[in-house]
């Protein structure tokens, strides 16, 4: 039994009928020849079985502390059944690729079961007849809680459940159920951690105290400092709402080559930076046609994996930092520079703060004070127009696998990661590369973002103008 720190359980004390706190992703592969459907299912129930010792998160659930006044716990599930985790669906005949969106969108705002462990897997069958993937596809959409894993450590349940690489062991399965403890055990470890979290937090906080200070002297005081600069603030968007229980899918996908062709035309720029462009670009256009553009930037937060090469295990190890998202700006090349320009100085202020000091706190917060955080969150983002907020959106960028994996002889073509809404953050952007291209997959509800395939067209688009920019600056060079 291993209790759950407060950097995890915010994931779970955010959990509502509306706001599901998992994580998933579309996994699609393409066969040498075409399997009986059955055969496939069964295939797929068989790969799981080999994985399951390779990851705790397969087979452990949570244990919730009565009245919620403490953190939850991870149990091994000792009525764990692998059936209540694998399901099955088929594309109808003349599906679109706006079907397949429209299904996974509809699987990923269902909320798991809390009895059992927090993860499912579902087979997609019908993707064949997609102008967008060769004949004998399929998909595979898997979602696992947020409170689980965070984005890199995910991509160690990807690997799990592919087929090994030559010479690589099979891990030995040693596992064994446990029967939860009693309701006075876990009341009465409650009681001691309401006296060890303040004291814990009070001392997070005298490290960060001084921290911030200096942070803040630095800051001014750095040659890279300009008073010209405009950085995001607290505001209104469409995307700061409450949201609806419903979830919309976006996405695109751009080549890696191209990508980095705009890296290197800005100084120092990232991939993360070209993202950030093209995503304040979209959202520019898309707030243009609302006519809801406002005349300064909006912030958009990016988290920050604080993983190192030795790190192992599930949960959270993440940071974040809250760059510009320049939609004041017309030029898509100023764009870019403003982008890069804000997202090094938000990494340079985290930095200075200390790169595992939000995490430390968090890490430390007692239950109740997350679940009222969570609660008048969602009271205030009921507020006539919305609440004001310091970010408009996400953008998490994951690195993806360097080689081709396969799936019981199937290989992989495409990955599409999706990440989770929360009251006051109704639009969040997961990238992911494999195989030189990149996808951009944009989750949103109903209320949030009124024409998801606009805006789609608006990333495309956004995109497109970068681009030729860049072209016409190189071609005139």
């Amino acid at each position: 039994m291993e209790q759950l720190n407060g950097l995890d359980a915010f994931f779970v004390h955010g959990e509502s009928s509306r706001t599901p706190m998992h994580i998933g992703a579309l996994l699609v592969y393409t066969e040498p020849r075409k399997l009986h459907p059955d055969i496939r299912y069964q295939q797929l129930r068989e790969r799981v079985v080999q994985a399951l010792p390779s990851a705790a998160v397969f087979r452990r659930r949570l244990l919730k502390v009565p009245a919620g006044l403490d953190h939850p716990y991870w149990i091994e599930d000792a009525d764990f059944n692998l059936d209540n985790h694998l399901q099955r669906h088929r594309l109808r005949s003349k599906a679109s690729y706006y079907d397949l969106e429209k299904l996974v969108a509809s699987l990923h705002a269902n909320q798991l079961d809390f009895s059992r462990p927090l993860w499912e897997a579902h087979l997609i069958e019908g993707l064949g007849q997609l102008t967008e993937y060769p004949s004998n596809s399929y998909g595979l959409y898997l979602k696992v809680h947020h409170a689980a894993l965070d984005g890199v450590s995910a991509t160690q349940i990807l690997n799990s459940i592919h087929d090994a690489t030559v010479g690589e062991q099979a891990t030995p399965d040693t596992w064994e159920g446990e029967r939860p403890p009693s309701s006075s055990r876990l009341l009465w470890r409650a009681y001691l951690n309401s006296l060890r979290q303040p004291l814990a937090l009070i001392g997070q906080g005298q490290k960060l105290l001084p921290r911030w200070q200096r942070s803040q002297s630095e800051a001014k005081a750095s040659p890279d400092n300009d008073s010209h600069r405009i950085d995001p603030g607290w505001q209104r968007s469409p995307f700061n709402k409450a949201v609806e229980a419903n979830r919309q899918l976006t996405s695109v996908h751009f080549e890696m080559n191209a990508l980095q062709r705009l890296r290197q035309h800005q100084t120092g720029a990232t991939i993360n930076h070209v993202l950030l462009a093209i995503i304040s670009g979209a959202v520019r256009r898309y707030l243009i046609h609302l006519n809801q553009l406002p005349d300064t930037p909006l912030g958009a937060m990016v988290p920050v994996n604080l993983r190192s090469d030795d790190s192992e295990g599930g949960g959270n190890m993440i940071g974040a930092m809250i760059a510009g998202l320049r939609v004041d700006i017309d030029d898509p090349l100023q764009r870019l520079q403003a982008a890069a320009t804000s997202a090094m100085t938000a990494k340079k202020s985290a930095e200075r703060l200390g790169r595992f000091s939000m995490m430390n706190v968090a890490r430390n917060l007692p239950s109740l004070a997350e679940r009222s955080m969570f609660w008048s969150l969602a009271a205030m983002c009921r507020l006539p127009g919305g609440l004001p907020m310091p970010v408009a959106t996400v953008l998490s960028n994951i690195p993806g696998p360097t080689s081709t994996m396969h799936l019981n002889g199937t290989r992989l073509i495409d990955i599409q990661a999706i990440g989770l809404l929360t009251d006051g953050c109704g639009l969040f952007h997961v990238a992911f590369s494999y195989q030189g291209r990149l996808s951009l997959t944009a989750l949103s509800s109903s209320n949030t973002l009124v024409d998801p395939q606009r805006y789609r067209q608006c990333l495309l688009q956004s995109f497109d103008e970068l681009l030729e920019a860049v072209e016409e600056v190189e071609g005139g060079a």
